[in-house]
């Protein structure tokens, strides 16, 4: 991991996640304080993780990709190949992920007609959160064909702190079960 700030005992650090899902990272600088939390987010084991997905590139299931809007209006876009009556699922961790990236997808069918656009989708596991800027994507596809999805950043901006995780499943659970503290005190 590559460090950047004032007061840095180093530059560089190894970091592996010791659990799967999200987790805080922080580091002590030269005068012994402790750094802000950064959000991070472990992997499964088996995870098939791109790091360098190309324009319209075949997006399998169950594979993640690491990605980023890098220029100002920018469209990425990917090709879901998909079956007759296939559940797509797919959900962009950005905002969650401490990403300045308010991330919109949409999904075309193989003659560009749009399909579905979904924006924000509350995630209640993430507490005080008051600005839920990560989309989720669930629709069955009527007929088999290479459909495409685009993902944008709503306000069109873009730079090196607008990357995002994006993960295509075979469904989306349709509940998760959490505690919540009754108050903040």
């Amino acid at each position: 991991v590559n460090l950047k700030g004032v007061n840095l005992a180093q530059n560089k650090i190894r970091f592996k996640p010791s659990q799967e899902g999200y987790g805080k990272l922080t580091v002590t600088g030269k005068n012994g304080f402790v750094s802000n939390p950064v959000i991070f987010y472990g992997l499964p084991r088996d995870a098939r993780l791109n790091t360098t997905p190309s324009e319209k590139e075949e997006y399998l299931a169950d594979c993640i990709l690491f990605d980023s809007v890098t220029s100002p209006n920018q469209i990425k876009t990917y090709r879901i190949t998909a079956l007759k009556n296939e559940k797509i699922a797919i959900d962009i961790k950005a905002r969650r992920l401490g990403s300045m990236l308010d991330a919109k997808m949409t999904l075309r069918d193989p003659s560009g007609v749009k399909l579905i656009e979904v924006d924000d989708v509350e995630d209640a596991t993430q507490g005080l959160i008051t600005h839920h800027a990560d989309p989720m994507l669930q629709y069955k596809v009527k007929q088999a064909g290479d459909y495409i999805l685009e993902v944008t950043d709503v306000l069109g901006n873009c730079g090196p702190d607008y990357y995002y995780l994006i993960e295509r499943r075979s469904n989306v659970p349709a509940f998760q079960t959490f505690v919540s503290p009754a108050n903040l005190t």
